[in-house]
């Protein structure tokens, strides 16, 4: 556990190494970059070991190597292999008047600062490293804070920071929420944090006594919609696995489907069809993931509780012989606004059907409601493809397709609204933890004379043309 005075500490050697050093060479990014990525590849099992214990013995090991061993390794070697080019000074044209007498602009990205980074506990190593490739390339400072409901995965991603890297350029605390509090409060250059909305208005308000900027990685609910021809089996399949993928507890996964009448009885075939494929033993497959603790599988029960309790109807796609900790894929039927299911993000393997009349009932019905982390349509029609991209209000969209976009770094991964605030990834991520910081070069020759007082009717002239765009 680290203390109060520790963080403060480590703070405050970070803020003194980034006024007496200045910003870190590239060099000496990379370093940290390629320790960071090696470090982690001699931890890889026992990466793979922690996440199983967090989720008591019920998350699956070849899961954790793909989404937490190389959801941690692979923006590291994203960034390592472009940042520098990122770095580069960006030549801007000045206003034509003053480019004419040969002045001269420029953008360089200059580091934040010290950037906090909150990591959350579905994906405990990724939601710290992804972020971190992105702070580092920029080249400041970090304080990271894993979560402490992974505790094995927190102390371990603790000791793989602490081996790669210099405190003064990286440093991981540990603790409860309020040392997580108390990252919040520091007077960051930036603070980026994963997690649920909720808790991120939280996080906004402290960071706001400082006036550090922020970006917010939340949730929401994301919706699908399924259109014409969208019930293929490979369809099916993708959907499914977005679903079921850490036991629906991803910010990406389906929140709810939109369905028409006629097509809900293929749907529920689909889904059965695709689910037995893809784990035949259902809950007791060891690849098919467990609720990360008590307190969140209670709260699943309780959101199922309350549809039933409303009307709802649920079907157990693999009935209710399950092991502890374990959820079977649960979709259900007629539900309705006022349910907490239709209200609340789900973060498990539930999924409400609600029931439309045709596409543009369910665009509508998406439209309507707060922009999601992403949103969803499986359609084989153009003018449903085409009508869903450009209405739909979201931080990203797929096509016959479920939370696949975050997989490339060319594109940048961050929410809208209620699921976030900024990017992630790439050259978007690094922008995001920089300043972009203009240099200007005034012209050799006193062009700005004539904007200077004392004023004549010549200067009015001039500017009365410059205002009539005739100037």
């Amino acid at each position: 556990m680290t203390t109060r005075m520790e963080l403060h500490k480590l703070f405050e050697m970070q803020m003194r190494a980034s006024r007496t050093l200045g910003t870190p060479s590239a060099e000496l990014r990379a370093q940290n970059m390629r320790q960071l990525i090696e470090i982690t590849q001699k931890y890889s099992d026992a990466i793979c070991e922690a996440a199983a214990t967090d989720y008591a013995g019920n998350r699956s090991k070849r899961n954790a190597i793909q989404v937490d061993v190389l959801g941690a390794i692979s923006p590291l070697r994203s960034a390592l292999g472009t940042f520098e080019s990122w770095m580069e000074p960006t030549r801007c044209q000045p206003e034509e008047y003053f480019a004419q007498g040969g002045a001269a602009l420029s953008l360089q990205y200059r580091p934040r600062g010290v950037v906090g980074i909150l990591g959350t506990w579905n994906f405990p190593f990724f939601t710290v490293f992804s972020p971190l490739a992105d702070a580092l390339a920029a080249g400041n400072r970090i304080i990271v804070k894993p979560s402490e409901i992974t505790p094995r995965s927190a102390e371990l991603i603790a000791k793989i920071v602490e081996e790669a890297c210099h405190p003064q350029d990286v440093a991981c605390v540990l603790g409860d929420a309020a040392l997580a509090a108390e990252v919040c409060a520091l007077p960051l250059g930036h603070l980026i944090f994963t997690g649920s909305t909720q808790t991120g208005k939280k996080v906004m308000a402290a960071a706001a006594q400082n006036l550090t900027p922020v970006t917010l990685e939340l949730g929401g609910k994301c919706p699908t919609l399924i259109g014409a021809d969208g019930l293929t089996p490979l369809h099916m399949d993708r959907l499914t696995y977005g679903k079921l993928m850490n036991s629906g507890q991803v910010c990406l996964a389906p929140d709810y489907a939109l369905v028409s009448e006629q097509d809900i009885p293929a749907f529920i075939d689909g889904i059965k069809t695709s689910a037995t494929k893809l784990f035949p033993d259902g809950p007791h497959d060891p690849d098919y993931g467990g609720i990360v603790n008590e307190h969140h599988f209670e709260r699943l029960q309780s959101l199922l509780a309350d549809a039933v309790g409303r009307g709802a109807e649920v079907v157990n796609i693999y009935g209710n012989d399950t092991p502890k900790q374990k959820m079977p894929l649960q979709l259900v039927l007629n539900v309705t606004d006022d349910m907490r299911i239709m209200k609340e993000e789900i973060f498990g393997p539930i999924l409400p059907i609600k029931t439309i009349s045709d596409f543009k009932e369910g665009l509508d019905y998406i439209a309507e409601r707060p922009g999601a982390l992403a949103a969803y349509l499986f359609s084989q029609d153009s003018d449903e493809i085409e009508a869903f991209s450009a209405r739909v209000h979201a931080g990203g969209v797929n096509i016959n397709d479920v939370a696949a976009h975050p997989a490339h770094s060319t594109v940048p991964f961050g929410g809208v609204g209620a699921s976030g605030i900024g990017s992630m990834h790439g050259i978007f991520g690094f922008k995001e933890n920089s300043h972009a910081m203009p240099i200007y070069k005034q012209a050799p020759e006193p062009i700005d004379a004539p904007f200077r007082p004392p004023w004549d009717d010549e200067f009015y002239a001039m500017m009365s043309s410059m205002v009539s765009g005739d100037g």
